[in-house]
């Protein structure tokens, strides 16, 4: 990866490190925003490049203009990781496939937590009302211990999150 100036050449760097990347330029860019805000418009160009060289890696890793601009907007403020923002609409995603996959009560889905809800990153889907362990079963399928004989496949995840087992009831959704 080279940065010079604000510029990124992200062509040969993991989206892992490239979201790892943008928390530490969204980081940065609290900062002067801070600064902006305290001392003046003197830091309203740094503010710009920085939010600049930001969207730019964000478009690499395949979101759209507004996208970006609700993103910024939403963590600049609240103090979230990023990671929260990018994975929110996979995880509403993969809470309805959760639902379907297990045989759940649409009225009874899974909910997806808001970002920061364990201050843990990416965000969180909890399930109390479905087969009491799916969360073990997500990646790997197998069967549940209170199911009986009913094999689960592995849920196929959406493209560029990855999931860690919280609880029985609950996962992370994380970028990939």
């Amino acid at each position: 990866m080279l940065m010079t100036g604000y510029s990124i050449d992200t062509s040969e760097v993991e989206p892992a490190n490239l979201i790892q990347l943008a928390e530490h330029l969204l980081d940065g860019l609290r900062i002067t925003a801070a600064l902006r805000d305290k001392l003046g418009s003197s830091y309203a160009d740094v503010y710009h490049r920085q939010f600049d060289a930001l969207h730019q890696l964000l478009t690499h890793l395949g979101h759209d203009h507004d996208f970006i601009l609700l993103t910024v907007e939403r963590t600049l403020g609240n103090g979230q990781p990023i990671s929260s923002a990018l994975v929110g609409p996979a995880a509403k995603k993969l809470a309805e496939t959760i639902c379907e996959h297990f045989g759940g009560d649409p009225d009874y889905a899974p909910e997806v937590m808001e970002p920061g809800w364990d201050a843990e990153g990416g965000r969180v889907i909890v399930w109390s009302d479905g087969v009491p362990d799916w969360a073990y079963l997500v990646r790997h399928g197998g069967a549940s211990e209170y199911s009986g004989s009913t094999e689960f496949a592995p849920l196929p995840l959406p493209d560029g999150v990855r999931v860690e087992v919280v609880s029985p009831v609950a996962i992370r959704v994380l970028p990939a």
